[in-house]
């Protein structure tokens, strides 16, 4: 099955339109989060979601998990995953959107004093008592400390969309002004023709 087949597949299996936003919060989180933004009232919208990685064994990186398609609907907890490639769908209930954030060096270079965060954003999913991951990563980034987080705005928005809380650890997400959604890069202006000098 081809991948946009898959996909079409996902929204039905859900009952959803056939014109529902599909996004991936990971590849363009500006046009993902304006598709969140315009999600009506008790509307869907299916994202591409990721597993925790698996237990790393001696010598070898840990193995990535299979992601999934997400259905949520504004106002309603309760979401529906299937895996990326197709197969059996399970409704499950949102508990939290989770932030997870930890400080790192900007770069390797030896005078180099700055900073870089790396913020995850997880959506925690209501044990259902089974070998389904009750974490799924919609989106991870890495900006200078003192930057507005992407990160930050789009698990606010997440939360807002399910109505539910968006938590650091145990604690509630204070989420600044200067944490804005990404938006789309915008094209550079042609530069303007020098005017004539005036006598």
């Amino acid at each position: 099955m081809a991948f946009a087949e898959d996909v079409e597949a996902a929204v039905a299996r859900w009952g959803g339109p056939v014109d529902e936003p599909v996004v991936d919060f990971f590849v363009d989180p500006g046009a993902a989060c304006a598709a969140l933004d315009e999600v009506p009232d008790h509307g869907g919208l299916v994202l591409r979601a990721s597993p925790a990685l698996g237990v790393a064994a001696a010598g070898y990186a840990p193995a990535p998990g299979s992601p999934s398609w997400v259905r949520l609907r504004r106002g309603a907890r309760e979401v529906g995953t299937t895996p990326l490639r197709g197969g059996e769908g399970v409704t499950r209930r949102a508990a939290r959107v989770a932030l997870e954030e930890r400080g790192e060096r900007c770069c390797d270079a030896p005078g180099c004093e700055r900073r870089r965060v790396q913020a995850m954003v997880w959506l925690v999913l209501e044990s259902a008592g089974d070998a389904l991951p009750s974490r799924l990563l919609v989106t991870e980034t890495r900006a200078l400390e003192g930057e507005g987080s992407v990160a930050r705005a789009v698990g606010a928005q997440l939360a807002q969309v399910l109505g539910v809380p968006f938590e650091r650890g145990v604690e509630p997400v204070a989420v600044d002004a200067g944490d804005t959604s990404p938006t789309a890069p915008t094209a550079p202006t042609a530069p303007t023709a020098p005017t004539a000098p005036t006598a």
